[in-house]
């Protein structure tokens, strides 16, 4: 237990009598009046007949410890105040702002602390922009904002006009991410489609940089195995309404189309095996119903087509055609001369030749077969040209109906005596002089609007010929044609009047001399004989003796000139 001064409370040694700080000691011998032995609980006793000395503080000089709590309250203050004015700074502000996604704050603040005062924009606020799009190209490649939204915050970003380089750079990020995004949507969508091609090209155009490549080949190849199990579904649909031949198609495309992406299905191939089996019963069964009703020549192409369509000549189907082949060796020629016969009293011509020939290909000796074929394209032949005679009824206006006839014909049996009296039909045909191809010209003749156009600047309506005075143009016609047929006109030109004539040469020899036409005449329709004409000339005449622009250009001209041919 320790031991203290009654005076001034101070921790005494062991063995003193006396206090070395106040100097007290004993009275009358007693340890007690001056030393008490004291604890936690117990008080000190002081005599109260002393005055209490005033204890005397010592100044010293402050420590170590005492410096570094001064320095360090010091610095702490400094960084507490600067932290304070660059907190409070309003590139700061803005880029606090942008980091938590507040454009319309950042904006306030850019707009009063930049914008109004004419300031320039600290670099890292253009920094803090690209930075947040980076982070927005990030959270959209993670499904963790929308399209919309993404735009919406670009937008925002883009409103500063700050380090656009670097936006577009991010942007086009995110387009390369919204595009391939893009793809994976269409494909899935294709596959609720069920083109399940389509979609496995769609997901193999996701680049390899992208997070979603792996996924996307992953997707494609659950493409190719939906693909194959469709082809597998619509083989076994067909296969069930005996269209074996539709089904081995679909499987053979299968089989082909996996082949594109290097890959292939076992299933479809077991499936093709089991469709061969299936096809070449059905075609057995089949042809012998036929058989039984002596339909050899059916049976025949039954059995052949299960063959091409297989592309195997099994033992089965071998010995089945040869079987159906000697049975329709049987069959007389008569036969099918008779129903060929009926056919064509049917109108049905094209099943008429059909039936002749099938038996020719059937039948070793064709003698009476051939000579049936050829009876029966004369008879064709003449039918048809009665036919197309009989459209025309010696009317022009016709020929287009009747070479219809002659092409429909040519369609089911293409024949000679067809072909030329087509050529017969399309010489009657009228030959427009605007459009026929002239041998000769002088003068200013113009044959289309389009010519006096380019050359005068001025536009009139197509379909004629027309000149000035002294001014011809000439055809090669060949003897050919037999009369020439128009209108006959006097165009006004420059605002004065003329009247004009015509003149029209064949083979060197005046044939015809129009009337003289004013322009506030009629119109003269006409139609003069040509026949035998080789050369034919076309010559103008008017009224001045030298057309100029003072007595006006003397243009007049045959409208809708055409030159036919008889119809006898």
């Amino acid at each position: 237990m320790a031991k203290y001064c009654s005076k001034c409370g101070r921790a005494l040694p062991e063995g003193v009598e006396k206090c070395p700080v106040c100097h007290a000691q004993e009275e009358n011998g007693s340890e007690a009046a001056l030393f008490t032995q004291i604890n936690a609980q117990t008080e000190v006793w002081k005599d109260p007949s002393q005055p209490e000395k005033k204890r005397v503080k010592i100044r010293r000089k402050p420590g170590t410890r005492e410096k570094l709590l001064i320095y360090s309250g010091a610095v702490l203050l400094v960084a507490l105040t600067a932290f304070v004015i660059i907190f409070t700074q309003p590139g700061t502000r803005i880029k606090r702002a942008i980091r938590s996604g507040d454009y319309e704050k950042a904006a306030s603040v850019y707009s009063e602390k930049y914008m109004e005062q004419g300031k320039t924009a600290d670099d890292s606020i253009g920094q803090a922009l690209e930075k947040k799009a980076q982070e927005l190209c990030v959270a959209f490649e993670n499904e963790e904002l929308k399209e919309n939204e993404v735009e919406k915050q670009f937008d925002s970003l883009y409103s500063f006009d700050l380090n656009r380089q670097g936006l577009d750079a991010s942007y086009a990020q995110y387009e390369k991410l919204k595009s391939t995004r893009s793809l994976i949507s269409r494909a899935e969508g294709m596959i609720i489609s069920e083109k399940y091609l389509e979609a496995c090209d769609l997901l193999l155009e996701v680049p390899e940089d992208d997070s979603k490549y792996e996924s996307a080949q992953q997707r494609a190849q659950e493409c190719l195995e939906l693909y194959g199990q469709s082809v597998l579904v619509r083989a076994g649909e067909l296969m069930a309404e005996n269209d074996y031949t539709s089904a081995i198609a679909a499987l053979k495309s299968g089989n082909e189309a996996l082949k594109e992406y290097d890959t292939f299905s076992s299933a479809i191939d077991e499936k093709l095996e089991e469709c061969f089996k299936s096809y070449e019963s059905h075609a057995i069964v089949e042809a012998e119903n036929l058989a039984e009703i002596e339909e050899y020549g059916n049976a025949m192409n039954l059995i052949q087509t299960c063959i091409d369509s297989i592309g195997d000549e099994t033992e089965t189907l071998t010995a089945a055609l040869e079987r159906y082949a000697e049975l329709a060796q049987g069959k007389t020629s008569s036969d099918a001369v008779r129903k060929a016969d009926e056919f064509y009293a049917q109108g049905q011509y094209a099943d008429a030749f059909l039936e002749l020939e099938t038996a020719a290909g059937r039948i070793e000796e064709t003698d009476e077969l051939d000579s049936a074929v050829e009876r029966l394209e004369k008879r064709f032949a003449a039918d048809m040209l009665t036919k197309a005679e009989e459209t025309l009824a010696g009317a022009r206006e016709n020929i287009d109906a009747a070479v219809e006839v002659l092409d429909k014909a040519a369609a089911i049996r293409p024949l000679e005596e067809l072909d030329e009296y087509r050529e017969k039909l399309e010489s009657l045909r009228p030959l427009s002089l605007v459009q026929a191809q002239y041998k000769q010209r002088e003068g200013d003749v113009y044959r289309s609007a389009s010519e006096f156009e380019a050359t005068s600047g001025t536009k009139y309506a197509d379909g004629w010929i027309w000149g000035g005075d002294g001014d011809y143009i000439s055809y090669e016609l060949g003897g050919a044609y037999d009369t020439l047929e128009g209108t006959l006109a006097v165009r006004r030109g420059n605002g004065a009047s003329f009247s004009g004539y015509f003149e029209i040469w064949c083979d060197g020899e005046l044939k015809y001399t129009s009337e003289t036409l004013y322009p506030n005449s009629e119109a003269q329709g006409f139609s003069w004989e040509v026949s035998g004409c080789v050369e034919l000339k076309i010559l103008f005449h008017c009224n001045y003796e030298v057309s100029t622009t003072e007595n006006g250009y003397c243009y007049h001209g045959i409208c809708t000139p055409v030159l036919t041919k008889n119809m006898e």
